[in-house]
């Protein structure tokens, strides 16, 4: 995903407090982080970490990491429950 689609989504994300799935890649390291955009700066997020239905904390990412930002059926379901 190119990094102004990605901009465009946290964006969206932040805004309309929407559950967040973020593909991030870095070197060799490569994961998936979920949980809601509380903040955000040009260059970090300030994500509220969960797993399933646990909140696990906060996290500041840097934005340049972010390779994809999903939100689909069953990210709609996290949001919901």
């Amino acid at each position: 995903m190119k990094k102004e689609k990605v901009k465009e989504k946290l964006e969206k994300h932040y805004s309309e407090k929407l559950y967040a799935r973020l593909t991030r890649k870095k070197g060799d390291f490569e994961g998936i982080t979920t949980g809601f955009i509380l903040d955000k700066s040009s260059d970090f997020i300030l994500l509220q970490e969960t797993d399933e239905f646990r909140i696990l904390g906060y996290q500041i990412i840097p934005i340049q990491t972010i390779k994809h930002v999903r939100y689909n059926k069953n990210d709609k379901t996290y949001e919901r429950i």
